[in-house]
């Protein structure tokens, strides 16, 4: 099932940035959350996923793509291993949800090893300052007027009293208006974690 945009017109309205006649507002809004989606490595947005992983480690399995709010499924090496339950005062084998890891108890482990989890994470309301960024690069693309050709990003240097700015020449970094800069690419990606091999999204 595909994910709802990041963001949305009425976000845009909200922001108080005007749509420009003849732009397709929505087209900009599914490029700039599809560039971001894939700077962040997951979809933010909250979903169901089937992932493989790899396992170093005895007691911890890390879930990307967080915040994890269930887990249906956990099977190590082919091996199902059962949700943890508490009787009397001790855990069961199997695993249990600690934060956006799991916590394993009394499982045999030959590392590495890996793992299929089947988990629900991400968002059910979009982070505002998600919001903002998506919106802040559809603006951005809406100054360049639609001009692919036209593509860049402004740049400035400064050394001492020296300065000097300027436009990247289009083709340089990317030939979509809608390009997130390294910076922030690398800020979504240790927010969110990285969603690796991903079997199945549903």
């Amino acid at each position: 099932m595909a994910l709802d945009p990041l963001a949305t017109t009425a976000d845009l309205a909200a922001r108080n940035i005007t749509i420009p006649s003849g732009m397709n507002a929505d087209a900009l809004l599914s490029s700039a959350t599809d560039a971001v989606r894939d700077a962040a490595g997951c979809p933010i947005s909250e979903t169901t996923s089937a992932v493989g992983l790899v396992v170093d480690d005895h007691a911890w399995i890390g879930l990307p793509g967080g915040p994890v709010t269930a887990v249906a499924s956990l099977s190590i090496d082919g091996a199902v291993i059962p949700e943890s339950v508490q009787v009397n005062g001790t855990w069961s084998t199997g695993w249990r949800k600690v934060g956006d890891a799991l916590l394993l108890n009394c499982v045999s482990l030959t590392l590495p090893a890996t793992a299929a989890v089947t988990y629900t994470h991400g968002y059910a309301t979009v982070p505002n300052d998600v919001v903002d960024l998506v919106c802040g690069l559809v603006a951005m693309a809406f100054q360049q007027d639609g001009d692919y050709a036209g593509a860049g990003r402004e740049s400035s240097i400064r050394l001492g009293d020296y300065s000097e700015s300027g436009k990247v020449p289009a083709g340089a970094e990317s030939p979509s208006p809608i390009a997130i800069p390294d910076s922030v690419r690398q800020r979504l990606r240790d927010r969110f974690g990285t969603l690796t091999a991903v079997i199945q999204a549903r």
